[in-house]
Formats: structure tokens, sequence, C-alpha cells
């Protein structure tokens, strides 16, 4: 399945649209859209461009990056903790699975991250993953590291998460006081 093929499919549903909603809105085939979800089609620029259209979307976002759901969810929380409209907060884990849980709330929704880096024969085995939970109707989702993308994502949003907590702990500010005055500040 090529790139363009998955983009299609994925922001096609990501609108909650039928192959042959898309079509009609399109005013191309079904078929045809059908042949370019399964790769045995490439439509014109100009397909493309009407496609594109309906499913709200640059045609540069259909023709590049695939962007699963698990992706975008971890490129947004990169973005609003970043930005500061996100703070997470770092616990211990009582029960000592995880080297480290950092858990959010957004709405009604809780974040929480699950970081575990074990040894195996000196192989590092890392099952960090993020559990997303509704805080009224409970589990929602789990994002692992199964893929590359999944992996990169997650550990960015990780180094972003340690940075931000370490930018808060009242221990930073003292570590920052000692250095100053060792420096003769």
């Amino acid at each position: 399945m090529s790139l363009l093929s998955k983009n299609i499919a994925y922001f096609r549903r990501k609108k909650g649209m039928t192959q042959k909603e898309l079509a009609e809105k399109s005013g191309l085939s079904k078929s045809f859209i059908s042949q370019i979800e399964n790769n045995n089609n490439n439509p014109s620029k100009d397909s493309l461009y009407k496609i594109s259209k309906v499913l709200n979307v640059s045609m540069e976002n259909l023709t590049g990056e695939y962007i699963t759901e698990d992706t975008q969810i971890l490129k947004l929380l990169i973005n609003l903790t970043e930005s500061g409209k996100v703070n997470w907060k770092r616990i211990s884990d009582p029960s000592t699975l995880y080297d480290y849980i950092y858990y959010t709330d957004i709405k009604e929704t809780r974040y929480e991250i699950y970081e575990t880096l074990t040894y195996d024969k000196k192989t590092l085995i890392d099952t960090t993953h993020l559990e997303i939970r509704d805080n009224q109707d409970g589990y929602i989702s789990k994002i692992t590291m199964d893929s590359l993308d999944n992996h990169i994502y997650l550990k960015d949003l990780i180094k972003i998460i340690r940075s931000s907590i370490k930018d808060n702990d009242p221990k930073y500010n003292i570590i920052n006081d000692l250095e100053n005055l060792l420096d003769g500040e």
C-alpha cells in the first residue's frame, strides 16, 4: 500500500466517511476511490485536489507523511506540552513495575505514560507506553512503541515532559542557586 493510498484512507476514516460518501462528495466514482486506497490506481492532480478538498486536508498531507491516529495523538501531546498548555506530573510507582509514571488530565481524559527500561541478557527492553483513560468511563486506548513513529514520538514526549518537570522542580532552583554560588555570581 502506498503512502498516498494509506493517507487517503486514514483521512477519510478520520472524517467518518465511507468510500461511497467520499466519491459522491468529490464527484469521483466509488470504484476509483477504492482503487486508489488499494493502490491499484493513481489519481491525477485534479482528482487528488477534489479528494483533498472534501477531506479538508492539503494535497501535501495526502502525499506526505503517513499519520496514524496514535502518531497524531503523540504529536499533539508534544505540541501542547512544549507550548505549556499541558502540564505533566511524575509519580512514583508503589508496585515498582515501572521506572516512572507521568500523567496529565485534559478535559475529562487522563493520559498516563508508564516508562519501563529493563535489561534481558544485555539487551535493553523498553516497554514504555501511553494509556488514555476517560475519567468517567475508564480505559480508552493504549499507545505502545510497536512502530518506529510511535517509538520516536513517545520518546520525544518523555524528553519534553522531563524537561518541563525539571524546570518546575524546586530542587532544580536549588541546584541553579548552588551552581551560581560556585561560579561566584
